[in-house]
């Protein structure tokens, strides 16, 4: 599954592309990859969320949320299918020397 998504606040450019098991995310010139483990059955956008839907042995369904937040600060997180919250896995600031 090869998928790309962008989201545009103000002066930030964002692309988050999606692999077979990575997600590439750019944002002010600066690229960052993570991997994910399970295989990804779907995606989706919804404005500055990215979804990653997935199942997982010990968890069943579950997503990886990733969201562009304000001054090119992206965070992503893990959450069961029902809502709870499993982890966080990404916490960076993109363009800071």
């Amino acid at each position: 599954m090869k998928k790309s998504f962008h989201y545009i606040r103000n002066k930030e450019r964002w692309i988050l592309s999606v692999m077979d098991k990575s997600v590439k995310v750019i944002c002010q010139g600066e690229s960052r990859i993570y991997d994910i483990l399970e295989t990804i059955i779907f995606t989706e956008q919804k404005d500055e969320y990215v979804y990653l839907y997935v199942n997982n042995a010990m968890y069943g369904d579950m997503f990886y949320q990733f969201k562009f937040e304000e001054d090119c600060f992206l965070v992503g997180d893990i959450f069961k299918k029902n809502g709870e919250h499993i982890k966080e896995f990404a916490s960076h600031v993109f363009g800071e020397v």
